[in-house]
């Protein structure tokens, strides 16, 4: 049985996909298009903030996306502090 997503879910999933749709803009600007990184940068917030007011509404209040952000810069802090431990676990740090 599939499981249909309330309106709520669809757009706090499109919300906090705004992040990783930048990332992945900017490194296609710089891999396809040869832009510097400061100016592939610039272009991936200029797509992002259509991306971002595009899903703000009264679903998905700013508010609500500022905790989301929060939320997975925590998680994703996290993560990198991981790696950096199983970095220096194996030795491989400098």
């Amino acid at each position: 049985m599939v499981k249909i997503k309330s309106i709520e879910e669809i757009v706090e999933n499109y919300i906090a996909s705004t992040s990783s749709a930048m990332w992945k803009y900017k490194k296609y600007l710089m891999r396809d298009k040869n832009f510097s990184e400061d100016y592939a940068i610039e272009k991936a917030i200029d797509y992002g903030l259509k991306m971002l007011r595009s899903g703000l509404g009264t679903t998905i209040t700013p508010e609500m996306a500022m905790t989301l952000f929060k939320e997975q810069a925590d998680i994703n802090t996290a993560l990198a502090n991981l790696c950096e431990s199983m970095e220096k676990e194996n030795g491989s740090s400098p």
